[in-house]
């Protein structure tokens, strides 16, 4: 939205019909393509996309192209083609993103041949995380331990040195990011940030800045829970139990180790960031 109203052209192909239950998922887009399949063809997204880039690369205006690949998803390998590394469900999982990688590598190749690669910004994210058991879950929605919340953020654009970025972030620092790099204004306070003076090494980490999760019922899934993470602490609530855990994510990356009887301090201070009234019970039946 904020780059269609500055002209610019706008084009999404959703590999999925997951969203059609979604009112107003593709509001922005001029040229919304949703593959009417759950689990298309590993193919078919990127076919459908390549055209869209072809015309918008022809054309004379900017343009924003989402392709979403679904592939990466349960149930892996769901057509029964082989593992290419073995018989367990990472194996499966690990399988499916190079199947992902071939996929991209496909749009890539094509923003070359069009001579588009050295004035197109690529950023290639992903919506969440993945579970094999950690804390006896598997796939994901469930948790917010970082098996769960932690995906993938990269990014590539003209001028911009390659570089690793170390700091977590939100997802939500996208959106600003790539309106920074395109020059556009982001055309309302929000609470995320560029990263672009991270990704040319201008900015120190911020290490005090808190990053928001939550997992809210949805007449699905039931789970209530909420995360607050500043520097090396996360903190979880879970509403429905009336309980928090409190993990140092740099000893203890795996978040094994509760701390919350034992920092009791850092405890409190995290829970009093998170948006939740401890007084008042809730019944979410």
């Amino acid at each position: 939205e904020a780059l269609a109203s500055q002209g610019w052209a706008t084009a999404v192909t959703m590999g999925t019909d997951y969203f059609d239950r979604t009112g107003g998922f593709f509001q922005g887009f001029a040229d919304a393509n949703q593959v009417p399949i759950y689990k298309p063809p590993r193919a078919r997204t990127v076919d459908d996309a390549l055209p869209q880039l072809r015309q918008l690369g022809a054309g004379t205006r900017p343009w924003f192209l989402w392709v979403h690949l679904f592939n990466v998803h349960e149930e892996y390998l769901w057509d029964r083609v082989p593992s290419r590394f073995g018989t367990t469900p990472l194996d499966a999982y690990d399988t499916e993103i190079t199947f992902a990688d071939t996929e991209v590598q496909r749009l890539l190749a094509e923003l070359t041949r069009l001579g588009l690669d050295d004035k197109t910004i690529v950023a290639i994210a992903s919506d969440h995380g993945e579970a094999f058991g950690e804390h006896n879950n598997r796939g994901h929605s469930f948790t917010l331990y970082d098996e769960e919340l932690r995906s993938v953020l990269m990014i590539r654009a003209p001028s911009i040195a390659p570089s690793v970025v170390r700091e977590a972030v939100p997802l939500m620092d996208l959106m600003p990011t790539l309106l920074d790099l395109a020059r556009v204004p982001v055309p309302r306070p929000m609470p995320a940030r560029s990263l672009v003076p991270r990704m040319m090494g201008r900015a120190a980490a911020t290490t005090a800045r808190p990053i928001y999760s939550e997992r809210m019922p949805d007449g699905l899934y039931p789970f209530d829970v909420k995360s607050v993470r500043r520097g090396r602490h996360k903190l979880l609530w879970w509403g429905r139990e009336g309980r928090t855990e409190l993990y140092d994510l740099e000893r203890d990356p795996r978040e094994q180790n509760d701390l919350s009887d034992s920092d009791p301090h850092t405890r409190e201070e995290l829970l009093g960031l998170l948006p939740v009234d401890l007084r008042t019970p809730v019944d979410i039946r």
